[in-house]
């Protein structure tokens, strides 16, 4: 039934990987140089500013990151093609597992090109994950939580069909 709480779950963390592709990830600024890395799921951008700071003055780097997009979309379309799985909750289960590793990999992912971005400008400084990064933790909660409520229901049945 589509109206079961990990079904919800199952929804939110479809709509948080999708929100991820929209978002900045990391960034890092140089203000003595006026540069600026920008890691984005599309991109990785290395951009000089003007003097003035509002105006691009030219772009130093530009790398395309589209799989960082696609394996968030891919994650999405698991999570959502799971929620029309109930009627086979043990594939419900297996989409799941399969949806963490898919998500955890993209945040590993991500993780490779922040540690390689950080060395393009200010090596000695951080830089600065932004919301984006933060919103993989919440996906991973959130298919964990909708594993562990489908777990929860095939155990019940399983116990109801022992009964009888």
């Amino acid at each position: 039934m589509l109206q079961r709480i990990q079904s919800i779950f199952l929804a939110l963390a479809a709509i948080v990987m999708i929100i991820i592709v929209f978002l900045p990830l990391w960034q890092k600024i140089d203000v003595e140089k006026s540069e600026i890395v920008t890691i984005t799921a599309l991109e990785i951008t290395h951009i000089r500013y003007a003097g003035d700071g509002v105006a691009v003055d030219e772009i130093l780097a530009e790398k395309n990151i589209m799989y960082v997009a696609a394996l968030c979309l891919i994650a999405a379309g698991v999570a959502i093609f799971s929620i029309f799985q109930y009627g086979n909750r043990l594939r419900q289960i297996q989409f799941g597992a399969l949806n963490s590793l898919i998500i955890g990999g993209t945040m590993f992912l991500v993780l490779y090109f922040c540690w390689n971005a950080e060395k393009t400008i200010v090596p000695a400084e951080k830089g600065a994950y932004l919301a984006a990064f933060y919103l993989f933790p919440v996906a991973l909660i959130l298919n964990s939580m909708a594993n562990r409520f489908i777990r929860r229901d095939e155990r019940l049945v399983r116990d109801s069909d022992r009964l009888r």
